[in-house]
């Protein structure tokens, strides 16, 4: 098998996106086609584990399971070597393919064999900071590791302590380049939500009265989902995005605050796990070939639930998806955002909400 090896002075830092690609560890519900094709759209690389192998040619066949897709939280490739959960084939693969090592701080902390200690992409980001590349992580992963361990680890000067907003950092925060950091703020969907129902109301007002006939459950959905946002706002006990905003801010960030989650809190108990129904934040960002940000992320079901046709979104002025897309178009081009959703509509229906997570965790970031 060819070995491909990195040029380790070119790697700058996940959010810069000097990256080959992405790597896919599966193919559930042919959500790996829909990354092959966005790659072969923006001139970047999907690598795919099939085989007895890595392949950047060819994706893994279709599969109605979510078993063994995540990527993200068992493998990050650094410069020449790779942190990974499991010392299985896959990642015996991984290593030839890209020409990696062991990551040798990890190596001499490994609990056993076949498993190591680790801590879970998802729940953190090396970004390209004011002063050089430092790690971003979630508070919920120093259980196993100091700091210092940390710094060695990842091979930076600087480490960011962040407190749990939910799960993953990668569930509420999203790095994009420049030191600017979209952040996930409840306030804002609540808002974007009432304006969409001011819009649908005025709306009405110039309907007869037997044409607002057709619309009336339209009305009942948005009360009804302001009013479940509002619930579960009030009872999520994990970190609040003001706290979050700040810490970045006092680190030298851009903070962009966005309404990019919406989740339940039914038969919750606790901080911890939230259940989504709608998460824009966990995606991947790339750079393109001509220097624009691509922003991949998951399709949700709120519009639907809104009982929103693209007719009548455009007749009131309102779609959540699209409130979503404006709060970062100042950043990202309208045509390099995607929405990822897999066959029968697999990521809005059921990944995000019964499997907690989206395509940033089924996919790895592949370095230069």
């Amino acid at each position: 098998m060819k070995v491909q090896r990195i040029d380790s002075n070119n790697f700058k830092g996940y959010d810069v996106r000097p990256l080959k690609g992405f790597l896919m560890n599966s193919n559930p519900y042919g959500i790996a086609n829909e990354m092959k094709a966005i790659a072969d759209r923006e001139g970047f690389k999907l690598y795919s584990v099939v085989e007895r192998g890595v392949s950047n040619k060819c994706v893994r066949p279709t599969e109605k399971s979510l078993l063994d897709a995540w990527a993200q939280d068992i493998w990050t490739i650094l410069k020449d070597n790779i942190l990974n959960k499991k010392n299985d084939k896959k990642t015996e693969y991984i290593k030839d393919f890209f020409g990696l090592k062991n990551n040798f701080v990890q190596h001499k902390l490994r609990d056993s064999i076949s498993e190591n200690k680790h801590i879970s992409g998802g729940n953190l980001f090396i970004v390209n900071g004011v002063k050089g590349d430092e790690v971003l992580v979630g508070q919920g992963s120093l259980k196993d590791f100091s700091v210092s361990t940390i710094k060695e680890m990842y091979n930076v000067e600087k480490v960011t302590i962040l407190p749990q907003m939910d799960f993953h950092l990668d569930l509420f925060i999203r790095p994009l380049d420049k030191q600017r950091i979209l952040l996930a703020d409840d306030k804002l969907v609540l808002k974007a939500l009432k304006k969409g129902y001011d819009k649908f109301l005025y709306f009405m007002s110039t309907l007869s009265n037997s044409e607002r006939e057709q619309y009336l459950l339209q009305g009942v959905a948005f009360q009804n989902l302001i009013r479940e946002c509002e619930v579960s706002q009030n009872s999520n006990c994990n970190a609040k995005s003001d706290e979050v905003e700040s810490i970045l801010k006092r680190r030298g960030f851009e903070v962009i605050k966005v309404p990019g989650r919406i989740y339940d809190t039914s038969g919750y108990c606790g901080a911890g796990f939230l259940y989504h129904t709608c998460n824009y934040m966990n995606a991947n960002v790339i750079k393109n070939p001509e220097g624009k940000l691509v922003y991949i992320t998951n399709k949700s079901f709120i519009d639907d639930r809104l009982r929103l046709t693209p007719e009548l979104s455009k007749k009131i002025g309102f779609s959540f998806e699209n409130e979503f897309v404006k709060s970062i178009s100042e950043y990202v081009d309208r045509e390099h955002i995607y929405f990822i959703n897999g066959e029968k509509d697999f990521v809005k229906n059921q990944m995000l909400y019964s499997y907690g997570g989206g395509i940033h965790c089924l996919c790895t970031e592949i370095p230069e």
